[in-house]
């Protein structure tokens, strides 16, 4: 939510903007990664229910929002612009690409990991080594193909396949299995990741400031120490937390609660802001990014908030139709 509310004011090459984006860009990654991981912990938190019970389950949640989250985009699209352009062809296509809006890729990523999630956790428990290395350079070859092969079709099925994006979430997956994030308690591992992350930085810097570019191989290590580097922080920050503030506990779950919702319908509040025109936050300047995104996200969270609620009464009203039919 803060890399599209601070978006339009990072192409601007506003400091602070640029800044904010840097750190939430691990914002996608670190979902995926808790999405794969989250697969592992409800496998083994229920053994009597198979794998393939709980695949069916995830995908049921997440396809119909996708599809009706795509929908009401089209809607918007139709009835703000032309409906000539907007036809029932470019609804399927991007439906089946993803990107029916800027955000919706993300659903239709995590649909089509779900299913080859379970061969994949197979594979990992006979051949976890090489299951390792595969995960680690997989989005190069994708990168390398993408880039040699210029056809759309193709690098967008790469782009949404389990070798480029996807590939967090079976990271997640990785994680969850050889208990990643308890290990790296031992000061020697976190030392040595400190150290690597310390490196790969620098490396880096050197080689943007002699070609102007990352080289292929940096643009994917990059995100990806960084990424497990906040997921760390996060572990590490949310044991302490639970230890001094267990009162927490509630509206830190109450706001995971709304989590799917908060992605697929914050864009309506950015929306809504950009058709109203927001003049206070149409000025660039520091009041615009740290007073714009939280204005953003407490309007996002009431609006989830009351679209869960909505979602709740219908299954309710739904239930009691249901057994009241029966008798």
């Amino acid at each position: 939510m803060m890399t599209h509310s601070l978006a339009p004011f990072a192409v601007q090459n506003i400091f602070y903007a640029r800044l904010l984006n840097r750190f939430a860009s691990v914002a996608v990654p670190i979902f995926f990664i808790l999405s794969g991981y989250s697969v592992i912990y409800t496998v083994k938190r229920h053994p009597n229910i198979s794998f393939l019970d709980i695949v069916k389950h995830d995908l049921k949640r997440l396809f119909l929002p996708y599809i009706t989250w795509s929908l009401l985009y089209f809607a918007y699209l139709v009835l703000s612009h032309s409906a000539r352009d907007y036809n029932i062809r470019y609804l399927i296509t991007h439906i089946l690409y993803g990107n029916m809006w800027y955000h919706t890729y993300f659903l239709l990523i995590m649909i089509i990991q779900y299913p080859i999630s379970i061969m994949f956790y197979k594979l990992m428990q006979k051949y976890s080594k090489l299951i390792f290395m595969v995960l680690l350079i997989s989005p190069i070859i994708v990168s390398l193909v993408t880039g040699i092969i210029p056809i759309n079709f193709i690098n967008r099925i790469l782009w949404l396949s389990p070798l480029q994006w996807g590939i967090y979430f079976y990271i997640g997956i990785w994680l969850h299995e050889h208990n990643y994030l308890e290990h790296l308690s031992t000061p020697i591992v976190l030392t040595s990741y400190i150290i690597l992350a310390i490196t790969l930085t620098v490396a880096l810097f050197i080689e943007r400031l002699q070609t102007n570019q990352f080289v292929i191989y940096l643009e994917y290590y990059d995100p990806l120490l960084m990424t497990l580097a906040t997921l760390i922080i996060f572990y590490k920050l949310g044991t302490w937390i639970i230890k001094i503030l267990p009162q927490l506990h509630s509206p830190v779950k109450f706001l995971s609660s709304l989590t799917y919702t908060l992605y697929l319908s914050h864009p309506v509040i950015l929306i809504i802001f950009n058709r109203i025109h927001f003049e206070p936050f149409n000025a660039r300047g520091t009041f615009t990014l740290f007073v714009y995104f939280p204005i953003v996200l407490i309007s996002a969270v009431v609006l989830a908030t009351i679209l869960n609620k909505s979602e709740s009464v219908l299954l309710n009203f739904q239930t009691k139709y249901a057994t009241a039919k029966k008798h």
